[in-house]
């Protein structure tokens, strides 16, 4: 497991299980792991796995696994769990909220799990395979870290909903709960070899002039 993990009080957490750095723009398959920690998660719960689209990643979808992008979520425990993704069928396949900044960007890819038949009990995890045999198009930007967040509604007391048409909201079932806080896990993100080298020169210069070389 990578070493980079988040934490909360409750000690859940979420790290990534296996390889953990990659080469920009390739496909590949990556696994990231939850843990439930001294609070369990009702039957009902729900988990979100967010990604940051900034640096042009591959979307998210729950439908065809013969396709790009599939991501299966699975419990240790057998528990049965529902998979979709808010942001399929919408342009870009994104998912626009304000209401985690500002520690998750407004932009974002979104898998929903909902907790079918059973509680999660602590120590149990859910494990998300992104990508599949198909695989999963890492960020086309080079970035040290690129960050995954999950948030865990434990009594199911949350709807992620598109509000206005253009912003997806976090709405409670009372108006006394607290946004349950994202955690956080990374994988690196390392350039590619260069794909073509332009040289660019004046077309025309007098015998003994100096010009500049730009390299591109």
């Amino acid at each position: 497991m990578d070493a980079n993990t988040s934490k909360l009080d409750a000690r859940d957490s979420l790290c990534v299980v296996g390889r953990s750095q990659f080469v920009a723009g390739e496909t590949a398959a990556i696994d990231l792991e939850y843990t439930v920690g001294q609070a369990p998660l009702a039957k009902g719960a729900h988990l979100w796995l967010l990604a940051d689209i900034r640096q042009v990643p591959g979307s998210f979808q729950a439908t065809d696994p013969d396709q790009p992008g599939y991501v299966r979520a699975s419990a240790s425990g057998g528990q049965s769990l529902c998979v979709t993704c808010p942001g399929e069928g919408r342009p870009g396949e994104l998912v626009r909220t304000l209401d985690l900044l500002p520690a998750v960007p407004e932009f974002l890819h979104v898998v929903e799990v909902l907790i079918g038949d059973r509680p999660l009990g602590p120590g149990d995890a859910v494990r998300f395979e992104i990508g599949g045999h198909a695989g999963w198009m890492v960020p086309r930007h080079a970035i040290n870290a690129f960050h995954f967040w999950v948030i865990a509604d434990r009594a199911g007391d949350w709807r992620f909903e598109l509000s206005d048409g253009k912003y997806h909201t976090f709405i409670p079932a009372r108006g006394d709960l607290a946004l349950p806080s994202p955690i956080c896990a990374s994988i690196s993100v390392l350039p590619g070899p260069p794909r073509r080298l332009a040289a660019v020169i004046p077309s025309s210069h007098r015998q003994g002039q100096l010009n500049p070389l730009r390299v591109r």
